[in-house]
């Protein structure tokens, strides 16, 4: 088995079969429930990262043979912006 994060090591290929086969057939039923593809590109692909450091998408994928078997996506915020947002909840 092999994992992937996709904002290490980019592969646009395995980034549109994520977003074809697991995106949009569990988040995209209502409109504006998910970022097209393009957006999931700004944040990934070197080339083309349009956002502040403080702000990562991670796309984490479990390979095994040629197949993705399971996946972690998440954004990571700074601690310092993660520790405000606790502090301002109280």
């Amino acid at each position: 088995m092999k994992i992937l994060d996709l904002y290490e090591e980019y592969n646009e290929g395995l980034l549109d079969d994520f977003y074809n086969r697991f995106m949009i057939p569990n988040f995209g039923i209502f409109e504006g429930e998910i970022a097209d593809i393009q957006a999931f590109k700004e944040y990934l692909d070197p080339k083309q990262r349009k956002f502040p450091a403080d702000l990562i998408m991670h796309v984490i994928l479990f390979i095994e043979d040629v197949f993705l078997i399971l996946f972690i996506f998440f954004l990571r915020f700074t601690i310092s912006k993660l520790i405000k947002s606790i502090i301002h909840r109280k």
